[in-house]
């Protein structure tokens, strides 16, 4: 069954929630949760699929289809149309041809036949699309590694909209094929700065599993650390106290993998999807800097004479953003300034309706 298309839904959903070895003692292991990431009712090993190399191939069958457009074989016998294209091709050979390894990226029967621990899975990291059997055992015992360290488990989903998969050439609703290669592919690239931005860059590890078995095609994800990152030595009432790292990971970073991944994603026949935030932002940094030149030169010396000479001694305290009360009326001054300029400003009512399409860009893209 297709998965439903939500035309609200953001583009690229990720949420994260972290379990300590303390507040997981006796209830469950680390690698564990490697074992629900790759369940069998939930990925799928051999549905990946390059549906941009499909659509070329579909478009050289519609080519060749018009150079011979006959519906029979030089012995008269009919052969059924496939997806409304007539070909001289047996059936048998067109399926053949349609599943080749272009298309389809994974040969299930293959794997079965190797050995148990050459075996693939479906589980990727930051060095392959899929682990082995084997491999898969290494992550395990990494983990068992970190919980008996006190080290810190992270357990991620990142969920997309189904709208979005299908524009960007990454999930067909008639097939329900989908290209796990790109999305991991564009995994792989934002946790590299996910990690960093985290203090996770030296000790900290990785690994994913594409799902299917909700509403919306999800990524979960499982990041640990083989021992814990240093507390912080600080300074409380004259005595020195140790604080624990920080386990929560930084708002800018998830903001920065959704963007990442969204970018990414976007299919490279569609640039002009690609290129339209970059050009909202040049639009909006071209105008923000003629707004506070033509400001400069319009506001009177006598005016910026009594701002100065309403700011305090301090020049530490010299920012809009102080509550402080010596500051209360320089920016009152400054405020007036300002608006006085920019009211019934075209130039100004341009940038408003760049940031408004700015917002509306990323409010559709990202949640």
């Amino acid at each position: 069954m297709s998965k439903p298309i939500e035309h609200q839904q953001p583009a690229v959903v990720f949420r994260l929630q972290y379990f300590t070895a303390a507040t997981v003692a006796n209830k469950m292991s680390y690698s564990g949760y490697t074992k629900y990431t790759e369940r069998d009712n939930a990925t799928d090993l051999s549905n990946d699929v390059n549906l941009v190399q499909q659509r070329l191939d579909q478009l050289e069958r519609d080519n060749l289809a018009e150079l011979a457009p006959t519906s029979q074989r030089p012995d008269e016998e009919t052969v059924e149309p496939v997806d409304g294209v007539a070909t001289r091709l047996p059936y048998q050979k067109f399926i053949d041809y349609t599943a080749r390894n272009t298309a389809t990226e994974l040969d299930q029967g293959d794997e079965v036949a190797k050995p148990k621990q050459q075996q693939l899975t479906p589980t990727f990291d930051q060095r392959t699309d899929h682990l082995t059997v084997a491999e898969t055992d290494q992550l395990r015992q990494k983990l068992d590694t970190a919980q008996a360290n006190k080290g810190v488990l992270w357990a991620g989903v990142i969920s997309f909209s189904t709208q979005y998969l299908i524009d960007n050439h990454l999930y067909d609703p008639k097939t329900e094929a989908c290209d796990q290669q790109k999305i991991k592919a564009a995994v792989r690239h934002s946790m590299g700065p996910l990690l960093k931005a985290n203090g996770l860059a030296k000790m900290g590890f990785w690994w994913g599993d594409i799902q299917f078995n909700t509403a919306h095609i999800h990524v979960h994800l499982g990041i640990s650390e083989l021992s814990p990152r240093p507390d912080k030595i600080g300074y409380r009432n004259g005595k020195r106290v140790a604080k624990e790292a920080r386990r929560k990971f930084t708002q800018p970073s998830i903001r920065s993998i959704k963007s990442h991944i969204f970018r990414d994603l976007i299919a490279l026949e569609r640039p002009q999807a690609k290129t339209r935030k970059l050009n909202l932002e040049k639009r909006l940094g071209v105008q923000r800097a003629s707004l506070r030149q033509q400001l400069r030169q319009t506001v009177g010396e006598q005016q910026l004479q009594a701002l100065f000479a309403s700011l305090p001694a301090d020049k530490k305290r010299w920012r809009y953003r102080s509550n402080a009360r010596d500051m209360a009326k320089p920016k009152q001054l400054a405020s007036a300034l300002v608006n006085q300029y920019l009211q019934d400003n075209p130039e100004f009512q341009a940038f408003q309706q760049t940031v408004q399409a700015l917002d509306q860009y990323n409010a559709a893209a990202f949640c």
